[in-house]
């Protein structure tokens, strides 16, 4: 995760030192590709919402109380946590939804995040259980926490393995 927190500080610290120098803020729609990363995934994430969402932390605390809610684990969270600078980073916490049954997962498609216009852009990979599959019969809430750039974007749109759209949302800046 290091070598990415590494790159995503560059390409950012490039970024702003262009924008300084030569452009003007009108000048500047989208910005290249940065990396996301998967910081943990869980098929429990307590949501009692039935369509997706998601839901932005840019601060250590509220990041820390969600993961403790889920992992239930101080350890797993200080070591989650100490991945993350927030000066330079935030967290996407991207709810599959409550679901019937086991056998739903989701992940980054790419590990690749996009800003344009505002709008932060990530790929996934959806995964559901074949029809015919033996399945536990529980309600599970899918999620994925990812490590994106911090700043640049007050919309997310989530886009399926084939390029279709599956949601886009305003996210609240805190």
């Amino acid at each position: 995760m290091n070598n990415n927190i590494l790159k995503n500080k560059i390409i950012i610290m490039t970024l702003v030192a262009s924008q300084m120098l030569a452009c003007q803020p009108s000048e500047v729609e989208s910005h290249p590709s940065m990396l996301a990363e998967k910081l943990i995934m869980s098929t429990q994430c307590a949501s009692q919402n039935e369509s997706m969402s998601i839901r932005l932390y840019e601060k250590p605390d509220d990041l820390r109380k969600s993961l403790q809610v889920i992992t239930r684990n101080n350890e797993i969270v200080d070591s989650l946590m100490s991945k993350i600078d927030f000066k330079w980073l935030s967290v996407l916490q991207i709810n599959m939804g409550l679901k019937r049954t086991g056998g739903y997962s989701l992940s980054l498609l790419d590990g690749q995040f996009e800003i344009d216009r505002g709008v932060g852009l990530i790929r996934l990979k959806l995964d559901e259980p074949d029809k015919n599959s033996m399945v536990t019969q529980a309600l599970t809430s899918p999620c994925l926490f990812a490590v994106v750039p911090a700043g640049g974007f007050d919309t997310i749109k989530l886009f399926n393995q084939a390029g279709d759209v599956l949601m886009k949302q305003d996210v609240h800046h805190q």
